[in-house]
């Protein structure tokens, strides 16, 4: 919807003409405003054209106590519990540069999702900030600044200078009720699996596991948000950049979902963990590209660990491949075999709580069991790991477990073997470096 006519406006629909604000018209008059880029963060090169999408949202943030003429000074007046639920809606595309970093626009006042005004005065002087867009045309280039950005930072600002007279409703989203929306985010995550060449988990409220493809979790999150968006979230651990494997993987799952190329994936993500691991971040960051989010959080401490979502924030969502016959059956398999997995460990989890509850024995023995057994299995799998004997006696006297208690026949001589079985099946799983790594923690 690159321009919006009365007639044509599958985002928004007409306000009665019981509700217009004119007395001279049914419906109403648009306004004029002019709408600037105002962030001196944003710096355009002299080629660069920064494009404003028609059904862009501007929304009232308080009286301008700067120069009406001199946008640079354009500030709003902060008032306690000052809100006004006014936005307008731009009716055509504009362009902004370095050269000319202003331009008009015709605008009409938008209602609805907390939006209650139908009219505004120019001669009110109020500020206007960008807040969201309909229907945004996803660019076939990259833009020189992301719309996000653009919303996220405040960098653009707008001054009514005629009236606004016309208003229109912003429709409501058509949010579908549980069971349908449970089995329209299964259907997509059969979808993305089948695609992936994995199958389908556990089923949640908000997303669903994906499973047998190569990460630790990976998970599709159900159409979420007034614009009911999918998103797609993957894990990793033991280091602090996903490996080449897992690049991957979230670079396929994300096109898919998203639209965006691979190639622009791979590029945001690798930027975003390497601005996640910065020290000033917190381990947290986020890239936009082309309408589309990119979230992630990595980490260097206990090994290393990190995990990528990624959804459409802005524009349609993709149009996706036809999924095969044959590769939604071995989805269905993988699906299948996924349950069995995750029966077996419910079930081994079942007896491990029976076991943990049991009152006869103390509870600083259970820690013991369990972190001895823990040391002694990596011991065995890290062949460069030193004796930990000293420790492991240490731990027993503390929890009041002599040597005899789990030698064959001991009262503890049972749980210590079920603890060294358990701890040996995990640390099977583990490669050599890892469980290296795992026993320094130990030392």
């Amino acid at each position: 919807m690159k321009h919006l006519s009365l007639a044509a406006a599958a985002a928004i629909v007409l306000l009665s003409p019981a509700h217009a604000a004119s007395p001279n018209s049914e419906v109403g008059s648009t306004g004029i405003a002019k709408i600037c880029l105002t962030d001196n963060d944003v710096h355009l090169r002299p080629t660069d054209e920064l494009v404003i999408p028609a059904t862009t949202v501007f929304e009232d943030d308080g009286p301008n106590i700067g120069k009406l003429e001199d946008p640079s000074t354009w500030r709003y007046e902060a008032k306690e519990g000052f809100k006004l639920p006014a936005q307008f809606l731009t009716l055509n595309a504009v362009s902004l540069r370095s050269s000319k970093p202003c331009a008009e626009v015709n605008v009409q006042m938008l209602t609805g999702a907390g939006a209650i005004e139908i009219a505004r005065r120019a001669a009110d002087n109020h500020i206007f900030v960008i807040n969201d867009v309909l229907d945004y045309p996803v660019p076939t280039t990259r833009p020189p600044v992301e719309l996000g950005k653009l919303i996220d930072d405040i960098s653009v600002k707008a001054i009514l200078i005629t009236d606004v007279t016309q208003a229109v409703v912003r429709s409501k989203p058509t949010i579908p009720d549980d069971a349908a929306n449970a089995a329209s985010c299964l259907s997509g995550a059969k979808k993305l699996a089948a695609y992936l060449g994995g199958g389908t988990g556990q089923q949640r409220s908000m997303n669903i596991e994906i499973g047998h493809v190569g990460a630790a979790s990976v998970t599709y999150g159900c159409p979420f948000g007034p614009k009911q968006k999918p998103d797609f979230a993957v894990y990793w651990e033991g280091k602090a950049r996903p490996p080449s494997g897992i690049a991957a993987l979230i670079a396929k799952g994300g096109e898919f979902v998203t639209g965006a190329t691979r190639a622009e994936i791979t590029t945001e993500t690798s930027a975003c963990v390497t601005d996640a691991l910065k020290s000033s971040a917190a381990e947290l960051a986020d890239r936009e590209v082309r309408g589309v989010k990119i979230e992630c959080q990595a980490f260097a401490r206990d090994g290393g660990g990190g995990s990528v979502t990624i959804y459409r924030r802005f524009g349609p969502d993709p149009v996706q491949l036809e999924i095969s016959d044959k590769a939604a059956n071995a989805a269905d398999q993988a699906s299948r075999d996924i349950k069995i997995e995750d029966d077996r460990k419910a079930a081994e989890a079942l007896r491990f709580a029976e076991w943990y509850q049991d009152p006869t024995i103390p509870q600083t023995v259970k820690a013991f069991a369990m972190m001895a057994a823990r040391v002694i299995s990596l011991q065995q799998s890290c062949p460069f790991s030193k004796s930990h004997e000293d420790k492991i006696a240490r731990w027993a006297s503390d929890a009041g477990v002599k040597s005899s208690d789990i030698e064959p026949g001991g009262r503890y001589a049972s749980l210590m073997t079920k603890m060294l079985a358990e701890m040996k099946s995990g640390t099977a799983k583990e490669s050599i470096a890892e469980a290296c790594e795992a026993i320094k923690k130990y030392d």
